[in-house]
């Protein structure tokens, strides 16, 4: 009788020490399975964004800055899914690829998103729980950055460096 109460006891005591790892394992599957979507996300914002300046920004679009840089924002934060709601995390630009100093078809059109990824599970949790305290994982920064050639040229867009490196 004293041989099984032992093994009961061992048995709780195994549990003990593994459920938190077990945890642990599943919150990183969860954590990285939803990062990797909002990349995926992300990476279709900016594609979309550089594709819409490729075709010269319409402004028939639902955006209605005059400038093309706001719309080619404008147009891709509607795609980015309330992931990214700041237009300063995003970063246009038009690459004169021929070296002859001015935008023309040919040249490229640069999309690229910053974006910062909050663990959603307790790992990302810091200082929030009563008396446990631990430093928690901080942001993890997503770029997203993504290129298009020009075939449509606006006259308002304007050289600048490739925000890609």
């Amino acid at each position: 009788m004293k041989i099984l109460n032992r093994q009961k006891g061992q048995a709780i005591v195994e549990f003990a020490i593994l459920t938190p790892v077990i945890f642990a394992f599943i919150f990183i599957i969860v954590d990285i399975g939803i990062g990797l979507a909002h990349h995926v996300v992300l990476t279709n914002a900016a594609r979309e964004g550089a594709r819409y300046a490729a075709a010269g920004a319409p402004p028939d679009s639902g955006c209605s800055d005059p400038s093309i840089v706001e719309r080619i924002k404008c147009k891709t934060l509607a795609h980015a899914h309330n992931l990214v709601d700041d237009p300063l995390k995003i970063d246009v630009a038009f690459v004169d690829v021929d070296g002859d100093g001015q935008v023309e078809p040919g040249d490229s059109a640069v999309i690229r998103i910053n974006y910062e990824y909050k663990l959603i599970t307790a790992l990302g949790l810091s200082n929030s729980i009563g008396w446990m305290r631990w430093p928690g994982i901080p942001p993890l920064t997503m770029d997203s950055c993504e290129d298009m050639r020009l075939e449509q040229v606006k006259s308002d867009a304007t050289i600048s460096a490739d925000p890609c490196p």
